[in-house]
């Protein structure tokens, strides 16, 4: 559950259906973001979040990708 206050200044709740180890830790602050006006679209935004999940794996993916381009032109 997770309380927020729209851009009218008016206090929500939001329950998220998704769960899993994605989400925030319970007491932590949570990005919530909805349409302007309608704020019953709101979620939970996790997408920052599990961007730098992926971050380090394509970090070593193009590394790996550039040794062996490396090696290939090398040859």
């Amino acid at each position: 559950m997770v309380e927020y206050v729209d851009d009218q200044g008016c206090m929500h709740e939001l329950q998220d259906q998704r769960t899993g180890r994605s989400g925030p830790r319970v007491g932590s602050p949570a990005p919530v973001i909805y349409l302007p006006g309608t704020p019953g679209t709101a979620r939970i935004d996790i997408a920052r979040r599990g961007l730098w999940r992926i971050v380090p794996s394509l970090a070593f993916g193009c590394l790996f990708a550039s040794l062996a381009l490396w090696e290939l032109v090398r040859r």
